[in-house]
Formats: structure tokens, sequence, C-alpha cells
């Protein structure tokens, strides 16, 4: 415990510098050193609003959406992660949501992942998410209709569905410590009873984000 063994090493004009003096002074110091070593290191790395995402038609495979990898291969930079030993990792997504570009499929699941490792690659599941998305449908009130459950319409595909936007965050002990380090989030859609003509999907990639931060030791 940070500072159980600290204590005040008084000094007047005259003090004896004794061995248990000096001793307790280097108590002290190593005591401020471990209550520092374990506070929060802060962000390590992140990523922002990605490369556009474009319509997604899978159902049952998942589709990367933004990633902490290495891509200087692809003129990008390396934003793998680094952490020290008996650390606390926090890894947060801002998610923007699903958009639904049409009717049908309504009773399919949609999903969102957060992992480690590589998409396509040996990865391991930290945080998964899901959701149903609502029918394509609205009550049409138009022409001075009642709002009443038998004036139900289908939308137009002009007007998409938009759900699940928020703030997705799981917390890992670091073990041993790791370097060079990959996550990334995915998507995917389960099916429904009837996946006949289900319509695409994406993530607006505007305000995506991808984050990991250290965020204090484990003792």
């Amino acid at each position: 415990m940070a500072y159980e063994n600290y204590s005040q090493v008084s000094w007047t004009d005259g003090s004896p510098l004794t061995g248990e003096r000096l001793q307790q002074m280097s108590t002290n110091i190593q005591q401020v050193k471990e209550a520092t070593d374990d506070s929060p290191q802060g962000l390590k790395k992140i990523k922002s609003s990605p490369s556009s995402i474009g319509d997604i038609s899978l159902t049952g495979t998942t589709a990367e959406i933004i990633a902490l990898k290495d891509e200087t291969g692809t003129g990008g930079i390396d934003n793998r992660v680094t952490i020290g030993p008996s650390r606390y990792c926090r890894i947060t997504l801002n998610f923007t949501g699903f958009k639904v570009n049409a009717k049908g499929a309504e009773d399919a699941k949609y999903v969102l992942e957060l992992r480690s490792g590589l998409h396509g690659s040996a990865n391991t599941l930290l945080y998964k998410a899901e959701f149903t998305p609502p029918i394509f449908a609205l009550i049409n009130v138009t022409g001075a209709n009642a709002a009443t459950i038998s004036n139900i319409a289908l939308r137009s595909d002009s007007f998409k569905s938009h759900f699940g936007a928020g703030t997705y965050q799981f917390v890992e002990n670091s073990g041993a410590g790791f370097n060079n380090k990959s996550y990334f989030a995915a998507v995917t859609r389960e099916s429904g009873s009837n996946m006949t003509n289900a319509p695409t999907y994406t993530v607006p990639n505007t305000y995506l984000q991808l984050y990991v931060e250290d965020i204090g030791g484990t003792a």
C-alpha cells in the first residue's frame, strides 16, 4: 500500500545524522516512487475517423471498422500498444452506431465487438454488445391520417435506421506486460428467421474513435 512505511524526518540545527534517519529518508523516497509508478500513465495510442467504411452486406462474418495496429506498410503509423507489467489497461471505442440502409431482416441481430490481436488472424474477444434494429416503419399521419396502428406504413429507404451509438469500454490486466499489441473493433450481423433481401448497412466513420489508456497499477 502506498506510503504505509512513510514517516516524516524532522531536522533542526544540530540534528544527528544517524543511520536510522538516513534509512527512513531512503524508505520515504521509495514510497514516493512506488506511489508515483502506480499512478495512471494516460493515453497510449489513439485512432480517429478512419478511412471511409463502405456498405457492409456480410451476415455471420465480421468486418473491421477501426484498429490500433502497425500500418506503416500502407503509409500509416504504428499504433500498436506497449504496457508495462501489473497495469490496468482500458480500451475505449466511441462508436457512431449502425446505419441500416433499407427495410428487411429486422429480426437479425447486429453485433459490436472489441478484440485484441489482428482481424483475420489470431485474436481474442474482449467485449461484445448486441442490438436488435427497429422495424422499418412509421405511423403515417400524412394528409391528416390518424395516429393509429391502422396507419402504419413502411418508411422510404432514404430514411435510414440508426441505432447503437455510444461509448464502449473494456479494462484488462496487463499481467507480465506486453509489447506491440494490436486492438480492433468489428461488427457483424447474425441471421434472423428470414434474411432474404437483407439490406446493406454501414458504420459512419466521422467521430469513430478507438484508444487505449494506462489507468494505473494493480497494486
